[in-house]
């Protein structure tokens, strides 16, 4: 080639190069203006990219005129040589810090050094670049003469919702309550860049020392070492109370409260704070300032509020879920977590503890493994309603399966659940041990229902079995009523406790003839009864002389052989109509049996029902009798046999019937002594005794 042909060829490659090189420069300045327009900010504004090393890559045509620097010398350059010297040390460590946290910032008031040697005030704005092929970020340059108060007031506020966005979206994505304070720190520091504040510090309140406490800070290394763990205001207990209740600005803290040790620590500072709350907890979010600095804006307070409601909406969500999982993992109640069909899918460590197994011993099991068989049915169909929605709840109590073989009381309270990701809902079952609880109230039941001294059921208890009898079989029960004959005499000569195995070991022999249907009953004393349901009358008999003779064989009492025999009373149920009627003829008949000789027994005939009949006109009528001053005294003199003085009287009781006219004490004491009216009569006799003999000696 000769060398025109390598002239020519050189011009092709220099005007190729021409042509790449402006085409460059065109998508460069494309890619500036759109940028621009994503910012939103003026197209024509001054706009440069930089790498991580703040070398600008990219820049507008106006930062040309901005700067008197040429375009190609901008380009390549460091951005901090256009910054005055007293500033660059301080500039350089703010964009160190900014690339740490996305989004753009509020802007910072800075001076470049122009080309002809003068400063230009400027503020500057900071985006770091989710994509990097222009730089890691965008630096935006606004003369003051030139900005718009309303284009910065909105660029502003675009910041504080990116941030907000971003902040809000950064907490949904934790894990836990380490997680949300571990992102809620990160925060802290973008506000800090946001804002050009050196501490940003989240407080919590501790009312019962007066104070508040760090939960989280960020701070600059150089004023780290004077930020207090805790802030008190001990002279001035009303300044810890409004941080906690509304957003405070202030610009010099040390002027503010010259008395407060906390102030004087912090030193001539100014802090802009927004009070918010975890649960009930309250909180305070502060940042703080040299008071030399640039004074608070409205986007400060702004931005400090905003974030300190979404502090106190995510931490609570998280402290929420803490405390869940630690009711669900380490509270004092067992929690499974199982399918509609009873099917194990988790469960904490008290039900296992509760269990006495382990967790291999328990995966995959099938909840009606572990009922017992009498509650097993109606716990897995209400389990089985709740699971499909059918039922909000159940509530049970029911007997689980313990690994050492025994039964033990739970009580069990299941919930719909709906977890997300899993398509099958879920029931969620908290399982509370009542084991010790159900034996307590069993061992009360039997208390009020049974007879301390013989263990066998009481009056009240058989007088229920004979209700519920009646009803369910619309008839009254057989009734055997049985005395232990001349128990008096033995509980005073041997004394109670002899008299007290007596008792006991009769109770035992009674219980040893009965069916299982049948109920014996302690009545008080020395009585006992015997409820026996759906037999005839010849079958009762047979039972009443089995009851005689098992007493023929002599008691062993506290060492010595005691011969015993009873009487019993008969009352067929079938007789009667109340169960009044039914106690007082087995009563009526036993008292026949002990008049006819003892150890032995009568039923109920029509002879006696006469008689009772008779008896219970006179207790009914005797008991109005008292009540309206029916009762009389009567005197009979005593008299000396040798010269006819009367040397007392005899005090006599008569009953003045309206219809039978006066009767003596015999027609009536028989019955008040059985019915327990004998008290109220003695103590009428003994007061009106005493008013007559009062009223002679006058």
């Amino acid at each position: 080639m000769d060398h025109r042909q390598e002239s020519e060829a050189d011009d092709r490659t220099t005007r190729i190069d021409a042509m790449s090189v402006g085409r460059e420069s065109l998508d460069a300045e494309t890619e500036l203006r759109n940028l621009a327009h994503a910012l939103l900010v003026d197209p024509g504004a001054p706009l440069v990219t930089v790498d991580e090393f703040a070398t600008i890559r990219y820049c507008t045509p106006v930062v040309e005129q901005l700067t008197g620097h040429r375009r190609e010398d901008v380009i390549g350059s460091s951005v901090f040589d256009y910054i005055d010297e007293e500033e660059a040390d301080e500039v350089a460590k703010l964009f160190v810090r900014r690339l740490d946290y996305a989004g753009r910032d509020l802007g910072r008031d800075i001076e470049l050094r122009h080309a002809d040697g003068s400063r230009i005030p400027v503020n500057v704005t900071v985006t770091v670049l989710p994509e990097q092929e222009l730089g890691v970020a965008a630096i935006t340059l606004h003369r003051h003469s030139s900005e718009d108060p309303v284009g910065v007031d909105l660029r502003r506020r675009l910041v504080i919702e990116q941030f907000c966005n971003r902040l809000g979206t950064s907490f949904m994505e934790a894990d836990g309550w380490d997680s949300s304070i571990s992102r809620l720190e990160h925060s802290l520091g973008e506000m800090a860049m946001l804002t050009g504040a050196d501490a940003v510090l989240v407080m919590v309140e501790r009312p019962e020392r007066a104070l508040l406490e760090r939960l989280a800070l960020w701070a600059d290394p150089l004023v780290a070492d004077h930020l207090d763990d805790r802030i008190t205001f001990a002279e001035d207990p009303g300044a810890i109370e409004a941080l906690l209740t509304r957003p405070v600005v202030n610009q010099d803290l040390a002027a503010s409260y010259p008395q407060s040790s906390t102030a004087r620590r912090a030193g001539h500072r100014a802090a802009i704070t927004a009070p918010f709350r975890i649960g009930l907890q309250r909180c305070v979010l502060v940042l703080i300032q040299p008071s030399s600095a640039r004074r608070w804006t409205e986007a400060d307070e702004m931005l400090v509020e905003r974030a300190a409601a979404l502090y106190g909406c995510a931490l609570q969500l998280a402290r929420s879920e803490l405390l869940l999982s630690l009711t669900y993992q380490n509270g004092p109640i067992g929690f499974t977590i199982r399918t509609a069909d009873g099917l194990l899918v988790d469960c904490n460590e008290r039900y296992l503890e509760l269990m006495g197994k382990v967790r291999s011993e328990v995966t995959s099991t099938q909840l009606g493994q572990q009922l017992h068989p009498d509650e097993r049915d109606d716990v897995l169909a209400g389990h089985e309603k709740v699971g499909r929605g059918i039922w909000p709840e159940m509530r049970r109590e029911a007997r689980i399966l313990h690994s050492n073989g025994n039964w033990r009381w739970v009580r069990v309270h299941s919930v719909h659940l709906e977890a997300m990701g899993v398509a099958e809902p879920l029931v969620l079952t908290s399982v509370e041990d009542i084991h010790e609880l159900r034996d307590q109230q069993i061992a009360l039941e039997h208390a009020a229902t049974h007879d301390p001294l013989t263990q066998v059921p009481n009056r009240s208890t058989m007088e229920a079995r004979i209700e519920r009898l009646e009803r369910e079989h619309g008839q009254l029960p057989n009734l055997l009523v049985i005395d232990v004959d001349r128990f008096k005499l033995s509980n005073d000569s041997l004394g109670h406790h002899v008299g007290d195995q007596i008792l006991r070991a009769v109770a035992q022999r009674i219980v040893a003839q009965v069916r299982n249907a049948d109920l014996v009953a302690r009545l008080g004393g020395d009585e006992f009864a015997v409820v026996v349901p759906s037999l005839d009358p010849t079958h009762v008999e047979g039972l009443a002389e089995r009851l005689r003779r098992s007493m023929q064989d002599p008691l062993v009492v506290d060492g010595r052989v005691t011969p015993q025999t009873i009487s019993i009373g008969v009352a067929l149920g079938a007789d009667c109509s109340s169960i009044g009627e039914l106690l007082v003829c087995a009563d009526r008949a036993m008292y026949a049996a002990k008049s006819q000789g003892r150890n032995r027994h009568v039923v109920f005939d029509r002879s006696m029902r006469d008689e009772t009949v008779a008896e219970l006109t006179v207790e009914r009528e005797l008991r109005s009798a008292i009540d309206h001053d029916e009762l009389e005294m009567h005197f009979q003199p005593e008299f000396s046999v040798d010269d006819l003085r009367i040397l007392g009287a005899e005090a006599l009781i008569r009953w003045r019937h309206p219809t039978r006219g006066l009767l003596p004490a015999s027609a009536f004491l028989d019955v008040a002594e059985r019915t327990g009216m004998i008290d109220d009569i003695g103590r009428f006799a003994l007061r009106r005794a005493c008013m007559s003999f009062a009223r002679t000696c006058r």
